[in-house]
């Protein structure tokens, strides 16, 4: 759930993002402008930020837990889709149907990876939140994704990237599953 202070502009890019995919244009121009809109969302959002510091430690929780990691989340979706439609051989639907089996494996081993975090989310712990969602110092965080859009330290906690991945795949993932389940009903 988004933080209503945040909900409109998080909207305003499900909005843009949309509209952009059903633009009639070739899919790798549909993935450049969803990316695109994400990256300006992404700056709005810190300028709103700036312009709105967190009043206390809950609002900032709160901003690293459900805000950021649900724009950092659309923003890695669209590089996924991006990637998925450069490297997944369509042409030929066997191995279309392996590629997504592989990527779908990628992404359970990577839940796997991070159980104990996403038991953390699922059962609505709130015990380390303090330690995972307020800003780090630089160097702090465990996960850091390593892309030039997040490299701001001043608004990054611990595992605010862990999350926003968390978001993409789980969107990677029921796109993989319509898409393999369109090659089942050819």
């Amino acid at each position: 759930m988004i933080n209503r202070k945040f909900e409109a502009l998080f909207d305003d890019l499900l909005l843009d993002t949309r509209q952009h995919m059903e633009q009639n244009i070739p899919c790798d121009k549909k993935l450049e402008w969803c990316h695109r809109s994400c990256l300006d969302y992404w700056k709005k959002l810190k300028e709103q930020v700036a312009m709105q510091p967190f009043a206390n430690a809950r609002e900032e929780i709160d901003f690293f837990r459900s805000v950021k990691p649900m724009f950092l989340g659309k923003l890695e979706y669209y590089a996924l889709l991006m990637q998925f439609h450069l490297f997944c051989p369509v042409d030929d639907p066997a191995r279309a149907a392996e590629y997504m089996d592989q990527e779908i494996s990628k992404i359970w081993r990577f839940r796997d990876h991070h159980a104990d975090f996403l038991q953390y989310l699922r059962r609505g712990d709130v015990f380390r939140d303090g330690e995972y969602f307020l800003r780090c110092r630089q160097g702090e965080q465990d996960f850091v994704l390593n892309r030039i859009y997040d490299h701001d330290h001043s608004l990054s906690s611990k595992m605010d990237g862990l999350l926003a991945q968390v978001n993409a795949y789980r969107w990677y993932e029921d796109f993989l599953r319509d898409k393999m389940g369109e090659g089942r009903e050819k």
